[in-house]
């Protein structure tokens, strides 16, 4: 046997063995599933619609759970860079001493007493805008704990 004929058998070899008929178990299987076919597709058509389903409300959930947690940290960061830039304001507002009271109108007063007063008074409200922004990164803080964003969503399902 030369060559050529061992590369003419291999291909005719490989040609009977997959024109063979595959008969057995998966042609009885098919057989006595046969009459059963649209309550399996109809079985099928609901199992994947229920997958969906759950797919879409898990992946719903967590998409807000990752807003939650996005907008508490940009808070968190907005409000430390307002301290940021209050702090020169705060330090010199802390140290300030509160004018004088007087029961006198404020324009019955020289000028430079009420230049003392606006100046408290805008010293007083850059201490309360420092001290909403510390309450702000607390409360960024709370909600950043773990299952804090969770508990928010889920109580919340209506938004």
């Amino acid at each position: 046997m030369d060559s050529r004929d061992a590369a003419n058998e291999l291909p005719q070899r490989l040609a009977i063995s997959l024109e063979a008929p595959v008969v057995g178990v998966m042609d009885r299987v098919l057989t006595a599933v046969k009459p059963y076919r649209e309550f399996i597709v109809l079985i099928a058509a609901l199992a994947g619609a229920g997958i969906g389903l759950h797919d879409y409300f898990i992946t719903r959930l967590e998409v807000r759970v990752l807003n939650c947690r996005s907008l508490a940290q940009i808070q968190a960061l907005e409000s430390r860079m307002e301290m940021e830039s209050l702090r020169p304001q705060v330090a010199r507002a802390l140290v300030m001493q509160p004018p004088p009271l007087t029961k006198a109108p404020l324009q019955n007063l020289t000028s430079e007493e009420q230049v003392a007063v606006e100046d408290y008074i805008q010293g007083q409200g850059i201490i309360k805008r420092n001290h909403s922004a510390s309450n702000a990164i607390e409360e960024a803080r709370a909600r950043l704990k773990p299952g804090k964003c969770e508990a928010l969503v889920k109580e919340n399902k209506d938004t």
